[in-house]
């Protein structure tokens, strides 16, 4: 049974483009390495990072006293199946709902986790309602990116897009930003003017010498998200980082995030939810 899953258990794809690691246990990536590069994402002392799934809720959104980010980060998913190829690899994991799952999101779905291991790394989480009754959804792709020194990343490709600070949530969503985003800015929350295109944004690290290049389809808003100092203090903030650790990382996620912009998946239908990963270092041709 999904929810009777103790034990992780990492699947690894490898080939001549590099290689991923999947941990079935919420269908979390753990890891990420391009051919000849290092470790793309973060793994941080509490034992979380890597690429979480939020689903079908995210944050606090659920019902009353349910956990944090949905119900998908705390089950079994299956192997339904891989694929090994030198240059296009990929795995497909499925977690559908059960007695235990019903317990906080009383619906029945299938949820989807393909990873692909090109050139780029892909993932596609497919949200699918198997059930009766239709239900409404927020969700996100949540990874943790490892960086040299969070106070130097910038983030391209926000401007123009009206954004929320989480720590004035009393200022609404109608500002806009403009220019490249400064992770030392603090927190915020992205909405995409045209959700109907793909998105592409940047994470530059002066630091390690590289760009990470991310698009996303189907995604309504984007969040970036960096503890700084203040780790332990924000209700919204880990507090079981190491001292100095919210400086290895940053967040960039894509989703659909708060209740007001979440969507409906009405019985038979579904819903794609799309991520690339690629990498650029200074000075590469």
């Amino acid at each position: 049974m999904n929810g009777s899953l103790l034990l992780a258990a990492v699947q690894t794809l490898t080939n001549l483009c590099g290689s991923v690691s999947v941990d079935t246990f919420g269908a979390r990536v753990v890891s990420y390495r391009p051919a000849g590069g290092e470790e793309v994402l973060a793994r941080l002392a509490d034992g979380s990072g890597g690429i979480a799934l939020c689903w079908p809720w995210f944050a606090n959104e659920g019902p009353d006293g349910c956990r944090r980010h949905g119900v998908a980060r705390y089950h079994g998913f299956e192997v339904v199946s891989r694929t090994d190829s030198p240059r296009a690899s990929e795995l497909r994991l499925r977690l559908r709902s059960d007695e235990m799952t019903r317990r906080e999101f009383p619906h029945d779905f299938v949820l989807t986790l393909v990873v692909r291991l090109e050139e780029r790394l892909t993932l596609r989480l497919i949200g699918e309602n198997v059930g009766h009754e239709p239900f409404a959804v927020t969700e996100m792709i949540h990874p943790y990116f490892r960086v040299g020194d969070a106070r130097q990343c910038v983030v391209r490709g926000l401007d123009g897009c009206r954004y929320r600070d989480n720590m004035h949530p009393e200022l609404g969503d109608a500002r806009i930003w403009r220019g490249d985003y400064c992770v030392t800015e603090g927190s915020k929350v992205f909405a995409f003017a045209d959700p109907a295109r793909a998105h592409a944004l940047d994470l530059s690290d002066p630091v390690f010498g590289r760009t990470l290049s991310f698009t996303s389809t189907n995604d309504l808003k984007a969040v970036v998200w960096s503890p700084g100092e203040a780790s332990g203090k924000g209700k919204n903030v880990t507090s079981r980082l190491a001292p100095g650790e919210w400086r290895t990382f940053v967040c960039v996620e894509n989703g659909t995030c708060y209740g007001d912009r979440a969507y409906v998946l009405r019985p038979g239908e579904r819903h794609v939810l799309e991520r690339t990963v690629s990498v650029s270092h200074a000075g590469a041709d």
